[in-house]
């Protein structure tokens, strides 16, 4: 039976009003346990050759992609924990769709393996506001250990949008989106609080998709591979498709094309949970059908 978790009111409205919030240690320990176990030994497979998961290394850094659609165990917390519940009581969304998920783990020695000050919206085709990152931590995350930084507020003002920082070169500036130099101006000119989010391991961090945010590096001789954050995606109602020329690896993902404005397709993106129903991929056994932003093999999906 899936499991529940009530979010505290106080956590729901600084997550409206900052854009981010931790919540402490809303699942079971043999979760985070078993999930932490788990992603060292995907690594280790991987640095032995004996594993297919999409596993990159740069940067001081690793970064490992749709687990959850490939790991059992993942897949099990995905449909048994409250994490899609938790999701639809923070985001204040009726239906929670699973969307994706990543691994960032830092491993390097330094501020070079900081993450870049950015937010997601400019990443993704399917835009809205109910399209949180649930930011799990699998290790602790002290100030020495790459905590995450946000600037409170900084989501209140949709219309502003900055491509990213890592985004394909040669690729124009499209109308509604501003250079990610512009960030610095932005976050001064509207006064947001610089907030630093320290967390114990299992706890977790919702951060809103407009709301600016990054990670400060390790410090020199904490050591490679203490800091381990997953970070799954979910899809609420507002969400919507507005694929662009930024979007062309996730547009090459759907099996079929998908309007300017659609809502998630049943097919793809089926209801995980619902504020009514509850767990409905736990009842039906259908959680998704559909990796998204990984290109596909053979020209069909992978599920």
């Amino acid at each position: 039976m899936a499991e529940t978790f009530t979010v505290p009111q106080p956590l729901i409205d600084q997550y409206a009003r900052e854009g981010a919030v931790l919540i402490p240690q809303p699942f079971r320990r043999e979760w985070i346990d078993r999930l932490t176990a788990r992603v060292h030994e995907i690594i280790r497979r991987w640095e032995a050759g004996a594993t297919d998961y999409p596993v990159v290394r740069r940067g001081g850094g690793m970064g490992i992609q749709n687990v959850i659609l490939r790991d059992p165990l993942y897949r099990r917390w995905a449909v048994e924990s409250p994490v899609a519940s938790i999701v639809g009581q923070v985001t204040q969304s009726r239906r929670v769709r699973f969307y994706f998920d990543n691994f960032f783990i830092k491993e390097g020695n330094g501020a070079e393996n900081g993450t870049l000050v950015h937010h997601d919206v400019p990443a993704f085709g399917f835009q809205g506001t109910q399209l949180p990152s649930f930011w799990l931590a699998l290790t602790d995350v002290d100030v020495d250990n790459a905590p995450l930084v946000t600037w409170a507020g900084s989501h209140g003002r949709c219309e502003h949008k900055f491509r990213s920082p890592i985004q394909k070169p040669g690729l124009p500036l499209l109308p509604g989106y501003r250079e990610p130099r512009d960030i610095d101006a932005y976050l001064a000119e509207g006064g947001f609080e610089r907030k630093l989010h320290l967390a114990k391991k299992g706890d977790a961090i919702m951060v809103h998709p407009y709301c600016i945010h990054g990670s400060l590096g390790q410090a020199e001789g904490v050591g490679p591979g203490l800091r381990i954050g997953f970070s799954s995606r979910w899809l609420g109602d507002d969400i919507r498709w507005h694929g662009t020329v930024y979007h062309e690896v996730e547009s090459s993902t759907h099996p079929y094309p998908l309007a300017d404005g659609a809502e998630p397709p049943a097919d793809l993106f089926p209801v995980v949970w619902d504020r009514e129903l509850g767990s409905v991929a736990e009842r039906t056994g259908i959680f998704t059908t559909h990796i998204t932003l990984e290109p596909r093999k053979g020209g069909t999906a992978v599920g």
